[in-house]
């Protein structure tokens, strides 16, 4: 492995003026540098590269962190840095799914095996305040099933909810339901609609 540095003004503090490259390298670990290496040091003096009699010995607090590239670990593809030094990131959306109800319901299967859930939406259609309610299964559960997320939502009011760029992990399946009561479902009236992203 070998790291190369340009001439700057910490450069040339370190090194001197008369180099306008150097490259250091570790003969003995071809892909890590780690502290107690010893490293060869190359200098480019502006028409060839000579190795310089001097090594260099690293110590714990000689190695940071400079720059960190990103690379696509099966490919050349790299993440892009913006000139304010922010790192763009594209996010691969092409397997994003999402439901389509055709009426108000009181339950639905997202997706009958795992998968990851990214937004819950819809409307409670109910007179009264409900919960809705997020159960892991490939089923709709009985009454009585412990949900692993809860929400209450407001007699006829919209409801949006949003689990982030991971998501909601849900290892055997992403059923919704209503429920009238909070820790165990209770099933209510079909008066929801509800459409929900997922994978």
């Amino acid at each position: 492995m070998a790291v190369g540095y340009k001439r700057g003004n910490a450069f040339n503090n370190f090194f001197g003026t008369n180099a306008e490259r150097i490259a250091l390298t570790n003969m003995e670990t071809a892909d890590t540098f780690k502290t107690s290496d010893t490293l060869k040091k190359y200098v480019y003096t502006g028409s060839a590269w000579m190795l310089d009699e001097d090594e260099i010995t690293l110590n714990t607090d000689d190695i940071e962190i400079g720059a960190v590239e990103i690379k696509d670990g099966a490919s050349d593809q790299r993440a892009t840095v913006s000139v304010a030094g922010a790192v763009k990131v594209e996010i691969d959306n092409s397997t994003i799914l999402s439901n389509t109800p055709s009426a108000l319901a009181a339950s639905g299967v997202l997706k009958g095996t795992g998968g990851t859930l990214y937004t819950l939406s819809g409307l409670n259609n109910s007179l009264s305040d409900q919960y809705i309610q997020i159960h892991i299964t490939g089923t709709v559960p009985n009454d009585g099933a412990a949900p692993f997320a809860v929400f209450v939502v407001p007699a006829k009011g919209n409801f949006s909810f949003d689990f982030g760029i991971y998501g909601l992990p849900c290892s055997a399946g992403i059923v919704w339901n209503n429920s009238s009561t909070l820790a165990t479902k209770t099933i209510g009236s079909a008066d929801c609609y509800v459409i929900a992203t997922y994978k």
